[in-house]
């Protein structure tokens, strides 16, 4: 009896640092896949940042061209009114009102229009400012260049079409500072800043208003050679800011204005998309390591379970060597022992098993992973909350085998087949032995073949009068021991209860147990 108990002591001894070895394997893997998967976040933060800045680009790119094209709008208008005209009064006469509008406009320095008829006399209608020439251009269409008129910097508009009664044109001096104090309120939440040039370089736009009329071309890092864009996104680089003197990611897009060539140069402060990275690869190692600590959690509570059997167990042998009961009362001591040693069959393997496939689950399906720990760790809470009478009712049972077998199919996949069929509702509220239908699955799975072309099929029906559960039959070459301790418990639980009706069979390929309610 002394070398049993060393034997066992010492089984017991080798358990638990196997179980230790487990345990310090998958932190240590834990801890490699939080460190890949934070520096996955950290690649896929930088993308959705540059993603962000894309967008940014665009929006900023839309908005200052529709108020530069409204800032054409006169060109065009000044043509769509005298198109519908028939004579040069008319003409010139909702000109005037055209010009009366625009007026308004406080960046507008000099407006002047006039019509070249077609017997070369040329009427000539001119509006604020002092100019005494005639700002006429010869080519037909819409013309658009930046000026120096004395310490102003202006940015010139003229249009030129012909017409039945003659040869119209349009045209207005833009301040360029004006426009840039207008343009301040867009996109005023936005981290980047921006500034227009033309083809040649003249800043037409900046928010340092120093640099308007200024060549861009001298006073930053960008060289005329960034202006031949071919992809429709523009170039993009980083670069020193001549504005906020640190390092910013340039991006340069083709403005489509009427009139000339403009470039749209938008800049992101560099630092600030570092900054956002590193705090959120911050909290996702803080998420990370939350997420270790409650695995280990887990493992400290299961595993603590496990001894509380272990102990349970041991205390159950003493007791049955130290007492001398009735018959009924030794009947039902000796079902509490089966059915002790059934759940420490079932605790460590099958716990075991179930670690290694959550294991491999994390890296593959986070969602399912979760929904597998949940389950897991309701299946072991039923597992060692035993009722007292070793029976339990036919519904508690049958959520609890549906736990069971759905951390059996991550396991098995489509190895494995699961059908349960419910004829009569009441019979949910009778009562059955404690972990019957588990010891029925787990004996199916453990005995039979189960394979992708011969897939192992278990079935559950519940009637009016008792519960039967069939799978395919389909054993192994080789029989496992034990293959009757499960049946050995129930039918032990039945004698207690002085129930018959529990039978197994062997029919049509198939292997029947049926269970009576209690």
């Amino acid at each position: 009896m002394q070398y049993s108990n060393s034997q066992y002591m010492l089984k017991q001894q080798l358990s638990g640092k196997l179980y230790m070895v487990v345990l310090f394997v998958v932190v240590v893997v834990t801890i490699m896949a939080t460190y890949t998967l934070n520096s996955l976040i950290s690649d896929e933060v930088e993308e959705v940042s540059s993603d962000i800045a894309l967008r940014s680009l665009r929006k900023k790119n839309d908005n200052l061209q529709d108020q530069f094209r409204l800032l054409q709008k006169p060109l065009f208008d000044a043509r769509e009114l005298t198109a519908k005209q028939s004579d040069t009064s008319s003409a010139l006469q909702h000109l005037e009102i055209l010009s009366d509008i625009q007026r308004s406009d406080s960046s507008v320095v000099s407006i002047w229009y006039g019509i070249k008829r077609k017997d070369k006399n040329l009427e000539i209608y001119r509006l604020r400012g002092d100019r005494t020439e005639i700002l006429w251009e010869e080519s037909l269409g819409v013309t658009a260049k930046v000026i120096r008129d004395q310490n102003r910097v202006l940015w010139r508009n003229t249009v030129c079409f012909e017409t039945p009664f003659g040869l119209v044109f349009y045209g207005y001096d833009l301040d360029l500072h004006t426009v840039q104090r207008r343009f301040w309120d867009i996109d005023i939440y936005s981290q980047s800043y921006a500034y227009v040039f033309d083809a040649d370089g003249l800043c037409m736009l900046h928010p340092d208003t120093t640099y308007i009329g200024k060549n861009v071309f001298e006073f930053s890092l960008i060289s005329p050679s960034d202006t031949l864009l071919k992809a429709e996104e523009g170039s993009q680089r980083v670069m020193a800011s001549e504005y906020l003197q640190l390092d910013v990611v340039n991006y340069i897009r083709r403005l489509k204005l009427q009139g000339g060539s403009y470039y749209l140069s938008v800049n992101f402060p560099k630092s600030i998309n570092e900054q956002d990275i590193s705090r959120i690869k911050q909290y996702s190692f803080y998420i990370y390591l939350i997420s270790t600590l409650l695995l280990l959690f887990v493992f400290y509570y299961f595993a603590r379970a496990v001894l509380l059997q272990y102990r349970k167990q041991e205390q159950l042998r003493e007791e049955k060597t130290s007492l001398a009961l009735e018959k009924e009362v030794y009947q039902k001591e000796s079902a509490l022992l089966q059915l002790q040693q059934l759940k420490n069959q079932i605790n460590p393997h099958f716990l075991f098993n179930s670690l290694n496939a959550l294991y491999t689950l994390i890296d593959h399906d986070t969602k399912l992973s979760k929904t597998f720990a949940l389950k897991l760790s309701k299946l072991y809470r039923y597992l060692i909350q035993s009722p007292k009478e070793d029976i339990t009712g036919v519904k508690v049972e049958l959520e609890f085998i549906d736990q069971y077998l759905f951390l059996q199919g991550i396991r098995f996949g489509d190895r494995m087949r699961f059908e349960t069929e419910l004829q009569n509702r009441q019979a949910l509220q009778k009562k059955i032995p404690y972990l019957s239908l588990q010891t029925l699955v787990e004996n199916a799975l453990k005995h039979n073949v189960a394979t992708k072309k011969h897939p192992l099929c278990i079935k559950i029906v519940v009637e009016s009068h008792r519960v039967v559960v069939s799978n395919t039959y389909q054993p192994k070459e080789q029989e496992q021991q034990g293959s009757r301790f499960g049946l050995q418990y129930l039918r032990g639980i039945y004698d207690f209860y002085k129930t018959t009706g529990f039978e197994t069979s062997i029919r049509d390929g198939w292997f029947y147990c049926e269970l009576p309610l209690l």
